[in-house]
């Protein structure tokens, strides 16, 4: 069996291959093959590689699933091709523009960029003294508030003393009045 009678048979109708019975069954001849084994060279086994006997899975899905299941996997398989051409595509499209923008940027693209870049920088560098100087702002307004509530501490127990020589006062003026009241 010669390579050329193999596809004879496939576009030319038929050709020198002997033929198969209709009513053999489809029984998988994978186990007698080897890696080595060329079907086309017999053909016995190209036989049953044309009426597809050696692929036993596909035949059984092919001859015993309703219709429905069948254009069901179809469509399957149309929407998944259709989704990894598209998305082949858009690959080969990003790497060439991805190629296009490396190769064509102008230098005027790039002085553009690079300005960019040190506006960014200079404006962290402004952000950066400016919260150096918030942070040292913030550092003294503690302080000063540590200070406050020292000194408001300090006013409270001057003021709760006050209050007390103010109640002596008040209780020695009243023994004043009694006493004076008294002798009068």
């Amino acid at each position: 069996m010669s390579l050329s009678s193999l596809f004879s048979f496939f576009f030319g109708g038929g050709g020198a291959l002997p033929d198969g019975e209709v009513s053999n069954p489809l029984v998988s001849h994978w186990p007698g093959l080897t890696v080595g084994d060329c079907i086309w060279m017999d053909g016995a086994t190209s036989v049953a590689y044309a009426r597809g006997a050696l692929i036993p899975d596909i035949a059984i899905q092919l001859y015993g699933s309703p219709s429905e299941v069948l254009i069901e996997k179809a469509a399957k398989s149309l929407v998944w091709n259709l989704h990894y051409y598209t998305t082949l595509v858009d690959c080969v499209q990003d790497a060439g523009r991805i190629e296009e923008l490396k190769a064509g940027v102008g230098p005027e693209a790039v002085a553009a960029v690079e300005q960019r870049v040190a506006d960014l920088e200079n404006e962290v560098a402004r952000l950066k003294s400016e919260l150096e100087g918030a942070g040292q702002q913030q550092a003294s307004l503690r302080e000063q508030l540590k200070e406050s509530h020292g000194r408001v501490r300090s006013m409270e127990g001057e003021l709760l003393d006050l209050s007390r020589i103010l109640e002596e006062a008040r209780s020695s003026v009243m023994k004043a009045e009694e006493a004076l009241v008294e002798e009068i």
